[in-house]
C-alpha cells in the first residue's frame, strides 16, 4: 500500500471506495483471507515529502516533486492517515517514510512514530533517504523507534559527487557516522549509470 501526500482527501478517497464495494475488497486482500488477515499488512509506503534538497541528475522523481507541487505533508493529512490506519488494521508490517527526501519532513515522521497506537501496531519502521539533511530530532526517533535506514549512495566521491551534488558524499558519509546505525538497521542503495562503466 502507498500513501501520497496528495490533497486530504486523496487517501480516503481510495480507502472508502474499496470499502464500499465487497469484490473490490477481495481483489485487494484475497477473497480467502479471514477477517484477521484482513487486518494485517505486510508493508505500507507514505510519501510525506514532494520535495527535495538534491537535484540528482538522473532522477525519475523530477528532483522529488514528481511533476506536481512541490508540498509536504502536513499535520492534518498525517492525522487522517494515522486515524485510517489505526482503523483499519491490528498488524502492521512495515512503515516506510519516502518522498523526495522525507528528512524534510521530519516533524511528520515523528507525529506517526509517537502515535503510541500505531506504534504498538507497526513491527518496523523505516525511511528511504539521501542522508545529507538528518536533524539530530530525527536521528533521537530514528534510533529511538529502531529504523531500518536505506540511503542513496552511488558509489566513490568522484562518482556520487558527480552524480547528486558536490560535498554530497561527505555529507552523508558525516550523518553515518553521527547515526551510527548498526548494520542491521543500514542498507545502501546505488543507481548505477554509464558513469560508473567509464
Amino acid at each position: 500500500l502507498k500513501i501520497f501526500v496528495g490533497t486530504n482527501t486523496d487517501f480516503k478517497h481510495y480507502f472508502d471506495e474499496i470499502k464500499s464495494d465487497e469484490s473490490k475488497m477481495e481483489d485487494h486482500v484475497g477473497a480467502t483471507q479471514t477477517i484477521e488477515e484482513k487486518r494485517k499488512i505486510g508493508r505500507i509506503v507514505i510519501n510525506i515529502a514532494n520535495t527535495c534538497n538534491l537535484k540528482c541528475t538522473y532522477c525519475y522523481a523530477k528532483q522529488g516533486d514528481y511533476g506536481v507541487n512541490r508540498t509536504v505533508m502536513n499535520r492534518e493529512t498525517a492525522q487522517r492517515v494515522i486515524d485510517e490506519l489505526n482503523r483499519d488494521y491490528d498488524s502492521i508490517g512495515t512503515i516506510n517514510f519516502f518522498g523526495g527526501e522525507p528528512s524534510l519532513n521530519s516533524e511528520t515522521i515523528q507525529s506517526f512514530c509517537n502515535n503510541e497506537t500505531l506504534a504498538n501496531k507497526v513491527k518496523q519502521f523505516g525511511m528511504t533517504t539521501n542522508g545529507t539533511f538528518l536533524p539530530e530530532s530525527l536521528i533521537s526517533v530514528i534510533k529511538d523507534f529502531h529504523f531500518k535506514v536505506c540511503v542513496s549512495l552511488d558509489g566513490p566521491e568522484e562518482i556520487n559527487d558527480e552524480l547528486r551534488g558536490r560535498g554530497v558524499f561527505n555529507k552523508v558519509a558525516a550523518n553515518l557516522a553521527i547515526m551510527n546505525l548498526p548494520i542491521q538497521q543500514l542498507s545502501i542503495e546505488t543507481t548505477y549509470t554509464l558513469l560508473h562503466l567509464q
